[in-house]
């Protein structure tokens, strides 16, 4: 799915011919910045906003429905980083860390789930900074 947003082309309109889009250059995609000039040098610093985690317990039928695979794209989608696993008891675990309007917005749309799934209930949880998960979105599995 990663690679299908990378390699989508757009039509011009103006010209009839195809152009490439960038993901990186889309308005959405980018953070919010402050430039900082010093001199010669322009520094340019990521806004910071509080970050905190959650624990979701999603349960239902969320398991060989390709949960795990939607909730991996919604989160990188939202920009978020940490882990989705199924557990044993049938149930699907998302450990996330990010904003929390990102982290409301998320909840929102595993409450829907992917096509298939029907998700009966979502239980969020309070959940310790953990760094192991701080720099990437991915599925895991229960030990």
């Amino acid at each position: 799915m990663q690679a299908y947003r990378q390699a989508r082309l757009s039509l011009a309109r103006t010209s009839g011919r195809r152009k490439k889009q960038c993901p990186f250059l889309s308005s959405r995609r980018l953070p919010p910045r402050i430039a900082i000039r010093t001199d010669n040098v322009t520094i340019l610093n990521l806004m910071t906003t509080k970050q905190i985690a959650r624990r979701y317990l999603i349960s239902g039928i969320v398991q060989g429905v390709g949960f795990r695979y939607f909730a991996q794209d919604e989160a990188e989608r939202l920009h978020l980083s940490g882990y989705v696993r199924n557990l044993r008891d049938g149930r699907v675990e998302v450990y996330a860390i990010g904003s929390p309007e990102k982290l409301a917005r998320l909840r929102t749309l595993i409450e829907r789930g992917p096509r298939g799934a029907m998700v009966q209930h979502v239980v969020e949880e309070s959940a310790e900074l953990d760094p192991q998960f701080a720099q990437e979105f991915s599925i895991t599995y229960d030990q």
